[in-house]
């Protein structure tokens, strides 16, 4: 969720792939993605976007940015979540918020 009083022009999604082993944890190359916002009546925004064609039984992270009329606002906290390999159960559902404020 972002919050912004004026409103949002732009948000950026970007993402990574992160190559693990027992010892060594190495970050992938960002994917940017620019999204158009659709704008309401309040000033907390709430978006959600599907990222397809992520390799399974891997792990990634993300971090959200939001642009309004001021300009860019900082990234937020990274969250790190993972895909599940083949045949892996679904045991439950995860929810998180990403949450970042500009004024």
């Amino acid at each position: 969720m972002v919050e912004s009083y004026p409103p949002l022009e732009e948000v950026r999604l970007l993402y990574r792939k992160i190559m693990m082993n027992d010892t060594h944890q190495q970050p992938g190359k960002w994917h940017d993605v620019l999204l158009q916002p659709s704008n309401g009546e309040t000033f907390s925004h709430l978006m959600s976007y599907n990222i397809r064609g992520l390799e399974a039984a891997s792990v990634f992270e993300a971090i959200v940015q939001a642009r309004n009329r001021y300009g860019w606002n900082e990234v937020s906290d990274l969250y790190q979540f993972y895909t599940r390999g083949p045949g892996e159960d679904v045991y439950g559902t995860y929810k998180t918020n990403i949450r970042s404020y500009i004024f």
